[in-house]
């Protein structure tokens, strides 16, 4: 599956070369496309494009195995026995998402999933005395190649969160 897209997040966008789309189907309510959907159209050069949310061409891409894009991802370092940690489970994964980020929570408990992020943590905090607690670190592939971009450290407020994310987020566009 190809994917090329102008996109911004939380809004909808093109996505172009759709023509390997075949299972994607056009759901109506009340003569519009639902987000979920999608309505195929031809281009001036007979190039197949279409229109969905962002949400729905991110949730293709997560599916498709023959092409991952690069993705920033909020990755939570937290442990079970953390307040804090346990209060903005409520809200983080959810502010992350609005940003158009990939949200990924790993409990230091959870042996499994702190093996597969350890390293992106100890890139950051090689004796984790100064991380914080829960610790979001932002990084761009963090199945592959990683690379760090920012990081979040401790509890905070639901807008001071929001706030902070898109900052770095913010500082991260301006570099590049």
């Amino acid at each position: 599956m190809t994917i090329v897209a102008i996109a911004v997040p939380n809004h909808w966008l093109v996505v172009m070369n759709i023509a390997t789309f075949g299972h994607l189907s056009t759901s109506r309510e009340g003569g519009k496309n639902t987000r979920s959907g999608f309505q195929p159209e031809v281009d001036t050069n007979g190039q197949l494009y279409g229109i969905i949310s962002w949400h729905y061409a991110k949730k293709l891409c997560l599916e498709s195995k023959s092409s991952q894009p690069m993705s920033l991802a909020v990755i939570k370092f937290s442990s079970e026995e953390c307040g804090i940690c346990h209060k903005m489970s409520f809200y983080d994964k959810k502010v992350a998402e609005e940003l158009g980020l990939e949200f990924i929570d790993v409990k230091m408990q959870d042996t499994s999933a702190y093996r597969k992020y350890r390293k992106i943590l100890l890139t950051q905090y090689p004796d984790k005395s100064e991380m914080g607690w829960p610790t979001y670190i932002l990084c761009n592939s963090p199945e592959g190649e990683f690379q760090i971009v920012g990081e979040v450290k401790g509890g905070h407020p639901k807008g001071e969160f929001r706030s902070r994310l898109q900052e770095v987020l913010n500082s991260t566009a301006n570099q590049n």
